[in-house]
């Protein structure tokens, strides 16, 4: 690393165990499969007495190729979703080509300190981000 305040970026591929699950004649597969609870690291409880600290204002990206192969169909993708605050902004898009699905999303961090008589919009926010992101892709198998 040269430049030590030049982004990182990670490329790596993943094979996951128990990733598909069936539900009825259905299967059912994260749209993503890099988990984002942004409840579970900041917005827990419903009151807060003190500020919740973010360490580091941070903007990831996550890009997701999905390779159905033949026998598997999308049935129904989620609905692409754009959220913006002033605590942060997320965004989640779905496309198919061919037997893929390509997923990419982001959250970008604006504020490092939330006041207590933000943090319920804050939490808000953290609620709708956590659960545009445990989305899941319905799929068909054919025979």
């Amino acid at each position: 690393m040269e430049d030590i305040s030049s982004p990182v970026e990670f490329k790596y591929t993943v094979k996951l165990k128990n990733y598909i699950r069936q539900e009825g004649e259905d299967f059912l597969i994260w749209a993503n499969y890099e988990k984002v609870d942004l409840v579970k690291y900041y917005a827990t409880i419903s009151k807060r007495e003190y500020p919740v600290t973010i360490s580091r204002l941070q903007t990831f990206h996550w890009e997701t190729e999905i390779d159905l192969g033949e026998k598997y169909k999308v049935k129904e993708m989620p609905e692409s979703v754009k959220l913006a605050s002033k605590f942060g902004e997320f965004e989640t898009s779905y496309k198919q080509v061919d037997n893929k699905i390509f997923v990419r999303s982001s959250v970008k961090y604006l504020v490092n300190k939330v006041s207590v008589e933000d943090y319920l919009e804050f939490r808000k926010y953290c609620q709708q981000v956590t659960q545009a992101h445990k989305e899941e892709i319905r799929l068909s198998y054919e025979q």
